[in-house]
């Protein structure tokens, strides 16, 4: 019922587990159960040979036909296996076989063998039948269907692949909303600009003009990007100032445009950089002599070698007294510059020594830098430093005109783009990759299809893919297509599953293919092509890559079980190939879905020492899928044509941030030096070896990132390919105010008592002891009742919520608010107690007063067409009441009446809380409020998860804000919660105890 994953235990060694889908496992146990009541559907071929065809046996000499050239029927034995070579011909040419069409191909392919080698088996009632059966194919397939089905409303039809919309509204062209700052000389310049900044007819644009290895380029993509890189091309091309055309101070003109926009440079002050990195030990400072051991001679010698800082730094170390190094000694520091494995059979001993080698290396590092290099190379430290680390400029992409022809129009309304909007699809057509981050409501899905819109009318895009979660957010996208896109040619290939069949499809020049995740992940890559992409970056295994290109048991079953096409075993292998699309463009929507790519950070040499050897993840088939498509389509077309969406691209894990930069970014990447992801690590990112206690009670230590370092230039690297709008950049949004409220409700004297058994019988030393604890206090601040030592009667539906303080002050907010605006839309939200939402439901209909229809509940197990139909009747104002788990956190609208949302738990990431906060506050809701009512036990768990969700959002936006060089993005840890939700003395002073053990023990090793 799922995919075989691996992981590693507490022990450290892999073992499988199962990773499933509950909707996947759920269609699987269904079709077992019915298969024999199920209709075979969307198989063009009836099962037109026995699966035995072996003769059976005749008991008399007339019903054997004797075959000559001729059977008793009047067809000729040649026209029989003529007619079956014509069928094998014919379904060999068709592009996408199903597996239906593989299974035919096998059996006319045995069946003519059979009969080329014994045709008397075969009598003549046999071969008539085999003979129409193959016409019947061939007819069918020399059927042509109706090229597309014109379409004046966005509705899509089952079985139906191509479509062609029209809409009854006037076409503009998008440039009548180009910026009002734009001169027409400058839009004619852009006009005559190719995809990768090349100007045409330069002589004539000549002021936008600039000349760079061999070819002119327009101002805007000039001036932007690596400016460092530019001025020192500038210099190669400009060695002869006499030798380039243009005009006559063309050289000047340039020097001043790139002058004008090259960053601001970093003072030593704002640099954090360790004395290991290897930006250190290139820093080259010629070459010196020195005495080394001859192993051969037995001598030391005085030979001449390259010297770099980090050797100056050590020789610097190593004259220092005892003293300087604060517990640590000379020896350690080396050793952490060279990035030398700390040793020893102690593994406590060892982390203590990492982490106090560290401190002491990094802090006389930065009294080395300021104190003991000369001003000369201090400086030179410091501009090397800003060449390397700070040369992005990102431009104002709202500057960049549009081309394009759209609709006057949307859904009724005149569009108009916002800024924000604008200056996406510019950045997006000029680079021609990147991922818009735009705040949830800001309408990222527009800007993303006009962004393939203008690449497609430009000429940049033939053939385009959108990739999007589900078919509810497939059917938002194709209306949103509907609505912009004049005379839209849109290929709906959804999962790709039983419901698209193939067999007579092929993309075209100009027709925009959607598919969901589950049909994304249906096509694959051929084996060269995977090889190649393995063999070009680093990072990435590949092993990992050709993961996604094999069909596991489980997903051949589903498709086994959704057709019912074919009996047996099919071959491992991808059911698509990706270049039979002839895909040139690619639109990725919620990318924070397919962010696990890199799964850890690789270092080949066991030897050398990192904070960062255990930062690791899971990665998924969706995101490697991701990735090789973003590779293959930016390898064919010269970097560009890749687009990703997300409010929230990654939370605040380290890999999904290199992750995301790895789709879009890999030649800065690999400028830069990144593809050594250590390195990213080191220039970016602080690690702490924290003391912990796991999950069954042992005191551990594990290195944890907490901090961003010089994160002025790593939002810097973000930026160049990540649009990042919050509210502040959009003032044209018109979204609801946001109200938070915060309800704190007493404990009842069930729910004191809850609580009181569980501290009592808390055990620390069970193994998984911590966190089910953890989840048990979370629950029992629902409701008493989800307790595990309850061990009363079973309550009835009323006594469950009006006995729960947490849900009864919820139904009670709920009749107050229906009474006061009865077409009021209320959700309400939990990622615990799922199983309970049927309880709730039944209450709001029997003691609210709400109709049974009036009431929805969306969970994992609700089906795609189910949600989507929920969806609607809530924003038709035929639901009032959602109730919804992790299902509605992202890709649903809920917003159009919704004035409440409730929350009954809270998640352990703010980005998570922003993507549900986002499903009612966002553009679109009628109201003018909306209240996000957090509801939260007292002296329970959730009063202290919003305070530290809360402060750690508030953190995150100020640093981001003000561009601080270090930056917190830790998430709640663990042991915050255990802290809050420990407080038996008894049990508090054992973990103490236990730490304090530790520390004195490692005191002890310190010298």
């Amino acid at each position: 019922l799922g995919e075989i994953r691996k992981k590693s235990n507490r022990f450290g060694r892999m073992e499988q587990y199962v990773h499933g889908n509950l909707d996947n496992a759920l269609h699987i146990l269904h079709r077992l159960q019915n298969k024999n009541e199920t209709e075979r559907i969307g198989n063009l071929f009836e099962d037109f040979i026995p699966e035995n065809t072996e003769p059976e046996n005749k008991n008399t000499v007339n019903d054997k036909t004797e075959i000559d050239n001729e059977t008793e029927s009047g067809v000729a034995l040649n026209d029989v296996t003529d007619k079956i070579t014509e069928v094998l011909s014919s379904l060999k040419e068709i592009k996408f076989k199903s597996p239906a069409i593989v299974k035919e191909i096998e059996k006319y392919s045995k069946l003519k063998e059979q009969i080329e080698k014994d045709a008397q088996s075969f009598n003549s009632k046999e071969l008539k039948e085999v003979f129409d059966k193959s016409e019947k194919i061939i007819q069918t397939q020399k059927r042509k269907d109706s090229e597309y089905r014109t379409q004046t409303k966005p509705e899509i039809k089952k079985g139906v692949l191509k479509y062609l919309f029209f809409k009854s509204d006037e076409v503009l062209n998008t440039s009548l909303q180009n910026s009002s700052s734009i001169s027409k000389e400058q839009i004619d310049a852009f006009r005559d600009t190719n995809y990768d900044g090349t100007l045409n007819n330069y002589g004539k644009h000549y002021q936008f003009a600039n000349f760079i290895d061999g070819k002119w380029m327009h101002d805007f993509y000039y001036a932007e990007g690596n400016i460092y890189a530019k001025l020192e091309q500038l210099e190669k091309d400009f060695a002869d100032k006499y030798a380039v055309g243009g005009t006559e101070d063309q050289y000047d003109k340039q020097m001043n445009l790139l002058l004008s926009v090259v960053p601001i440079p970093k003072s030593l002050d704002d640099i954090s950089i360790s004395p290991n990195h290897e930006f250190v030990h290139k820093f080259a400072l010629g070459q010196v002599e020195k005495e080394k051991y001859n192993p051969n001679s037995k001598l030391v010698e005085t030979v001449i070698v390259d010297y770099n800082l980090a050797e100056k730094f050590k020789d610097f170390v190593g004259d220092l007294s005892s003293d300087a190094f604060a517990g640590s000694s000379a020896w350690e520091v080396k050793s952490f510059v060279d990035n030398e494995t700390v040793t020893g059979s102690d593994k406590e001993r060892n982390a203590l020594v990492r982490e106090r080698r560290k401190a002491a290396a990094n802090d006389l590092f930065q009294k080395f830098i300021r104190e003991e290099l000369s001003d000369e190379l201090r400086e030179r430290f410091v501009k090397e430093f800003n060449r390397n680390f700070n040369s992005i400029y990102v431009p104002d992409y709202s500057k960049f005109p549009l081309f394009s022809k759209i609709y006057q129009n949307f859904k009724g309304k005149e569009l108009r783009l916002t800024e924000v909007q604008k200056a996406g699809i510019g950045r997006l057509t000029t680079k021609g990759v990147g991922l818009l981050a735009h705040e949830v409501g800001f309408g990222k899905t527009l800007s993303g299809i006009l962004s393939m819109h203008e690449a497609m009318e430009r000429g940049n895009a033939k053939r385009p893919l959108i990739v999007v979660p589900n078919d509810s957010i497939l059917k938002q996208w194709i209306e949103t297509i509907f609505e912009t896109v004049p005379k839209a040619k849109l290929n709906v290939l959804g999962n790709l599953g039983k419901d698209y069949d193939l067999s007579k499809f092929d993309n075209r020049d100009g027709e925009i293919t959607i598919v969901t995740y589950e049909g994304f992940n249906n096509i694959g890559f051929s084996e060269n092509i995977t090889q190649d992409l393995a063999a070009k970056f680093s990072y990435i295994s590949e092993s990992e890559l050709r993961s996604v290109n094999s069909i596991s048991e489980r997903d051949f079953q589903i498709e086994l079980e959704k057709e019912r096409e074919l009996e047996g075993k099919m071959k491992r292998g991808k059911i698509h190939d990706w270049e039979d699309f002839g895909f040139d463009h690619l639109t990725f929507d919620e990318v924070h879905n397919a962010n696990h790519i890199v799964g850890k950070v690789r270092i080949e040499d066991r030897r050398f020492a990192s904070d960062f050897r255990s930062q690791n993840q899971q990665t998924s088939k969706l995101g490697i899928n991701t990735w090789m498509a973003s590779q293959y389509i930016q390898d064919k077309y010269n970097g560009r044509n890749v687009t990703l969406l997300s409010a929230t691209p990654f939370t605040n894990k380290p890999l999904e941030y290199y992750s995301i930069l790895s789709l879009i970014a890999n030649k800065r990447l690999e400028e830069s030096g990144y593809f050594n992801v250590n390195n990213f690590f080191e220039t970016f990112m602080e690690a702490d070896t924290d003391m912990e206690i796991d999950a069954i009670g042992d005191v551990k230590f594990k290195a944890n990132v907490r901090r961003f370092k010089n994160n002025s230039l790593f939002q810097q690297l973000l930026s160049e390919f990540i649009d990042i709008k919050g509210e502040d950049d959009n003032p044209e949004l018109i979204r609801p105010t946001k109200i938070n409220k915060e309800y704190k409700i007493e404990q009842n004297d069930l729910t004191q008592e809850q609580y009181d058994l569980l501290k009592e019988n808390f055990e620390e030393t069970q193994k998984g002891a911590i966190l089910t604890h953890i989840l048990n206090a979370r629950l029992i601040a629902i409701s008493p009742y989800l307790s595990p030592y309850y061990d009363g009667e079973l309550p009835s539906v009323k006594e469950f919520i009006e006995n729960s303080p947490k849900l009864i002050d919820t139904m009670n907010l709920i009749r107050q608010n229906r009474n006061d605006i009865p077409d009021a839309g209320q959700i309400i939200y939990s990622e615990l107690a799922v199983s309970e939402f049927p309880k709730i439901k039944e209450y709001l209909v029997i003691e609210v007063g709400y109709k049974p229809e009036e009431v929805g509940v969306i969970t994992g197990a609700t089906s795609k067409p189910n949600r989507l139909k929920i969806q609607d009747d809530f924003n038709s104002g035929k639901i009032k009441i959602i109730i919804g788990s992790e299902a509605i956190q992202e890709g649903m609208n809920l917003q159009e009446n919704t004035t409440d949302l409730y929350m009954l738990s809270l998640p352990y990431n703010f980005t998570t809380l922003r993507q549900v906060e986002g499903r009612a506050w966002r553009q679109g809701n009628k109201f003018e409020n909306v209240r996000i009512n957090f509801m939260l036990t007292n002296d329970s768990i959730d009063v202290f998860m919003l305070q530290k969700l809360q402060s750690k959002q508030a953190r995150y936006l100020e640093a981001m804000k003000k561009g601080a060089n270090v930056l917190d993005i830790s998430d709640i840890s663990t042991q915050e919660l255990k802290t809050s939700i420990i407080t038996d003395p008894e049990t508090r002073a054992n973990i103490e105890i236990e730490l304090l053990k530790k520390k004195k023990k490692n005191k002890k090793n310190k010298h």
